[in-house]
């Protein structure tokens, strides 16, 4: 190196833009241009820190440039099990920190936009509350325009018809589970162990008489929705859920038997729960000693 001149190089493995993390820690006055987080100080009090970093974090200080002690940290957290704590590097000032972090920044999201699987977007952002109204779960439906979800003080729905924010369509508490099964225009819902089936229109209509459900059962742990292919190679749904109790645990399947021909032939009657036989049929029970 050149007189009167410090260098240091950083032997540490390049951290992936993808996990890598920048915060601003407290300003606090140092001598030296890098220094590890936690390792204490080795050079004079004297010394020159302002910096002059370049992209390959390597720094190089001129002394005769710099005047000014104190510098702006930037701390880089390497996120995951290959973390090995922060580095935190200084820069000569504020407007140099931002627009080294902007940078860097910039080129983190760009480079993770590219390998984006799905795009997040809010659905609401002050109506629930993670203190007294936490939400537990969501079910979508109608290819994407609606759902429902399920929090510590009921269901609620929203659809993009319906305005900006969700609907309270049922009052209960400690929803936990919430699906649609929408060619049996059915909700299921879970509310603090005891699992419950409502018609579709629940969430079309304010009348009361429409918003009373059937207990499927009790002491239910959760539940599943899914299909399968029977014997004679017709596909069927099913909800099986896992019941519990002192001596064995069952998990009974339940098969929908409303389909596609029955909810026109009984649109004119839609505004009312089916009776038992008719919304869920027992296919199969299993049970474990």
């Amino acid at each position: 190196p050149k007189q009167n001149e410090e260098k240091y190089k950083l032997y540490r493995k390049p951290i992936p833009l993808a996990l890598l993390s920048l915060s601003f820690p407290d300003h606090t006055k140092r001598a030296s241009t890098i220094i590890p987080l936690g390792r204490p100080s080795n050079v004079s009090s004297n010394a020159s820190s302002d910096t002059n970093q370049s992209s390959n974090v390597s720094n190089t200080t001129s002394a005769a440039a710099l005047q000014d002690k104190s510098g702006h940290p930037i701390a880089f957290v390497h996120l995951g099990k290959q973390s090995s704590g922060p580095m935190t590097l200084y820069a000569p000032t504020i407007a140099f920190r931002k627009q080294w972090a902007d940078r860097i920044e910039g080129q983190r999201k760009t480079l993770v936009e590219k390998h984006n699987v799905f795009h997040v977007h809010a659905t609401s952002e002050r109506f629930f509350s993670s203190f007294d109204n936490k939400v537990n779960c969501i079910a979508v439906f109608d290819k994407g325009r609606s759902f429902v979800l399920g929090g510590d003080k009921g269901v609620y729905f929203k659809s993009e018809m319906n305005g900006n924010e969700p609907v309270r369509v049922l009052t209960m508490d400690k929803v936990s589970q919430i699906d649609v099964i929408q060619a049996s225009n059915l909700i299921l819902v879970l509310a603090d162990k005891i699992l419950y089936a409502y018609s579709l229109d629940t969430l079309r209509s304010n009348e009361s008489g429409i918003k009373r459900g059937r207990k499927i059962s009790s002491h239910v742990s959760f539940f599943k929705v899914g299909k399968i292919c029977g014997s004679d190679g017709v596909e069927k749904t099913l909800v099986c859920f896992v019941r519990n109790n002192a001596m064995t645990s069952t998990i009974r399947a339940l098969e929908p038997s409303e389909t596609t021909e029955a909810k026109k032939k009984h649109k004119h009657f839609g505004h009312f729960i089916r009776s038992k036989n008719e919304a869920l049929k027992v296919y199969k029970d299993l049970y474990i000693p």
